[in-house]
């Protein structure tokens, strides 16, 4: 079964959505040769692999959900002395 993704929709979305499972994750990229980390651009197709939990595949097509939670923004910022640069970030007075 090929699908063809929505926007800001993520390989760890489809996983879940074509696999009912994050850890199809692996597999889809394998598949479809694609960065399990990267972006997908809206209307690539992407080809279904074995399903892991049917229960939630089915809920899932059911109810017409396509989870879309790609941000392509770091969500984590570090800070602290421990990430901080003299001169750029760490001004020595």
């Amino acid at each position: 079964m090929e699908v063809i993704t929505v926007t800001s929709q993520s390989l760890f979305d489809l996983s879940i959505q074509l696999g009912g499972h994050v850890e199809a994750v692996f597999a889809l990229a394998l598949e479809n040769g694609l960065d399990i980390t990267g972006e997908i651009s809206a209307g690539t197709p992407v080809q279904a692999v074995n399903i892991w939990d049917r229960q939630t595949v089915d809920y899932y097509r059911v109810k017409n959900i396509k989870p879309a939670t790609y941000t392509g923004q770091d969500v984590l910022t570090l800070t602290g002395i421990g990430y901080m640069i003299v001169e750029d970030n760490f001004i020595v007075g």
